[in-house]
């Protein structure tokens, strides 16, 4: 899988957006079956996910592709992560140990 490593400047539109819409931004979220690595991800409602994916898209568009493709999704009760494995935030990465 290939690697994206979003600067710390682009971590804080993508978080400023997420705000507006009503979800939060994390930079180092570790999914089910990562083994400690991290990786971005966002939380929210389905509308508000989708509002932000749209937005993102449109305020960083280098980074549409990895956005539209590659995403994984959990439930967090009523609200969702959606949490893109090969997306990593400068000074928040880290690599799984066991894989």
């Amino acid at each position: 899988m290939t690697k994206t490593l979003i600067a710390e400047e682009q971590y804080k539109i993508l978080a400023g957006i997420a705000k507006t819409t009503g979800c939060r931004a994390r930079p180092d979220y570790s999914g089910r079956g990562m083994y400690g690595a991290t990786c971005f991800g966002v939380t929210g409602t389905p509308r508000g996910l989708t509002a932000w994916v749209v937005e993102a898209c449109a305020a960083l568009p280098e980074l549409k592709e990895d956005f539209i493709s590659g995403t994984s999704r959990d439930s967090m009760g009523l609200d969702e992560i959606h949490y893109w494995r090969g997306i990593q935030v400068e000074g928040h990465a880290r690599d799984s140990k066991w894989v």
